[in-house]
């Protein structure tokens, strides 16, 4: 809290100072307002990923890696910058590639997410950015094991506005670590 903090002192409430600080708080919560849309109804990929994880009929440590990084995924801003689509397929790339495992080889031309999502105009850029991302919140929070399997050899990729991020929490559980060779940027299959 800020008056606990050496140093605080409160601003007089008739002060020019507060007046300003004031109207300036206004005008950028106007501003946010306004980049938003107002529009407050956000769409989870929890739902999606579930359906995901069953339609590549993938295990329960796959669902719960990926379920993991979603959560994390909630520390960012990539719920109001991607699809709950795209950002339930880029979870389980990246639990696939920590978890060693290996996702479904491409249906003739189209690849995995493709499949199960075919109407969500996925790329593989796309869910790489995604990835990276939250590779990138890992990096910001100090790094975590799973940083080790992935090391960056370029910045990441973003979508207009992405943000960034990594699962702390996925590894905490006693979950198996990358390890072995690193993946590059791009993510490899």
């Amino acid at each position: 809290r800020c008056k606990d903090k050496p140093g605080y002192q409160k601003l007089d409430s008739e002060s020019k100072e507060f007046w300003e600080l004031k109207e300036e708080l206004l005008v950028n919560e106007r501003v946010l307002l306004q980049q938003l849309g107002f529009d407050f109804l956000v769409e989870h990929p929890y739902r999606y990923l579930l359906k995901f994880v069953k339609a590549l009929k993938g295990k329960k440590d796959l669902a719960q890696m990926a379920w993991n990084f979603v959560n994390d995924t909630l520390r960012t801003t990539l719920c109001l910058r991607d699809t709950p689509e795209a950002i339930a397929a880029a979870t389980i790339l990246l639990a696939s590639k920590s978890l060693k495992l290996q996702l479904p080889p491409p249906k003739g031309d189209k690849p995995w997410f493709e499949c199960i999502c075919p109407n969500a105009n996925l790329s593989l850029e796309r869910l790489e950015a995604i990835s990276h991302h939250l590779l990138d919140l890992y990096e910001q929070q100090g790094g975590s094991k799973l940083q080790e399997g992935f090391q960056r050899h370029a910045p990441a990729p973003r979508p207009a506005g992405a943000p960034a991020g990594a699962p702390a929490a996925a590894m905490a559980g006693g979950a198996p670590q990358p390890a072995g060779q690193p993946a590059k940027r791009p993510l490899e299959g």
